[in-house]
């Protein structure tokens, strides 16, 4: 994918062996589930789980923390960030991980930085999960792109 000009994401859950390793020094966009990452790491804190698995070069380090919302590290910026989860009647979290990942993968490859790509897959895994099942209540852009206008759609922070 590199040789190509293509970044490498990859959403690693559960996988905790020598070859996890291996492949998580491979990803430029790292967008993993915040129970792996606290395992994987032994921290407790967002901004050092974040910085747990930055290295150099690497483009994006997302958390994703359910009801938490998300935390992110990306190289442009620097800083470490919070972004609340969005406020919604929850019917079925099933799938809203996958429906996260999926949206900052097109978000990225449409040429988003970071974190456009994590208030897409935030706003995408909050639709989501409204309906019954993984696939019931998947959204389609304009439904994301609605909530991320509306007043009340949560704005990042900087981690201290």
């Amino acid at each position: 994918a590199r040789q190509n000009g293509l970044a490498v994401v990859a959403d690693i859950e559960w996988a905790l062996s020598d070859r996890t390793a291996a492949l998580l020094e491979l990803v430029d966009h790292l967008v993993l589930p915040w129970a792996f990452a606290q395992s994987w790491t032994g921290l407790s804190a967002p901004k050092d789980v974040l910085s747990a698995f930055w290295t150099p070069g690497r483009a994006s380090v997302v958390l994703t923390h359910g009801e938490e919302g998300f935390y992110l590290k990306q190289n442009d910026r620097g800083q470490c960030q919070h972004v609340p989860a969005f406020r919604t009647s929850v019917v079925d979290t099933t799938g809203a991980g996958d429906c996260f990942h999926g949206a900052f993968a097109l978000a990225l490859a449409e040429g988003a930085d970071p974190l456009e790509c994590a208030l897409l897959a935030n706003a995408s895994a909050a639709i989501s999960v409204t309906g019954l099942g993984g696939r019931s209540a998947l959204p389609d852009r304009e439904e994301c792109l609605r909530i991320l206008r509306s007043m009340d759609a949560p704005k990042p922070s900087n981690l201290d």
